[in-house]
């Protein structure tokens, strides 16, 4: 079928209200909700836009509140490959592996600080593993 043939749906990111109103997106960083956003877009096809940085800083703060998974850590060498990280959407069912959504970030109610994460990354350094 040709591209101008096609049927076009109209797309768009729902935020629902329980996820808008739990204490886990309340406490996130701008940075880190403009990310989720993206992410959730992304789902369906679209990348996002942010430095390097500022992902990597958005990304720690939705994995600690229970937004997203690793699902395969990445791994980089010169020789012999090069896989980036994969991670789950929890507010969605998955596909792969296969599983309902879980919502982790509805039971969640402590959270690290932004300083508690810079922290972290002085201590461990920027590819050191999740404990």
């Amino acid at each position: 079928m040709s591209r101008r043939h096609k049927v076009k749906s109209e797309r768009y990111v729902k935020l629902r209200f329980w996820l808008l109103n739990s204490p886990a997106w309340q406490s996130l960083p701008p940075a880190a909700r403009a990310l989720y956003i993206e992410m959730v877009k992304r789902y369906n096809g679209y990348n996002n836009g942010v430095s390097k940085d500022t992902a990597h800083m958005a990304l720690r703060f939705l994995e600690d509140r229970g937004f997203v998974v690793c699902t395969k850590r990445g791994a980089f060498s010169h020789k012999t490959c090069m896989d980036a990280s994969e991670w789950r959407l929890t507010e969605y069912d998955s596909d792969y592996p296969v599983q309902h959504a879980t919502k982790e970030f509805m039971r969640r109610t402590e959270f690290k600080t932004r300083p508690e994460f810079r922290k972290r990354s002085k201590i461990l350094g920027p590819s050191s593993p999740k404990n």
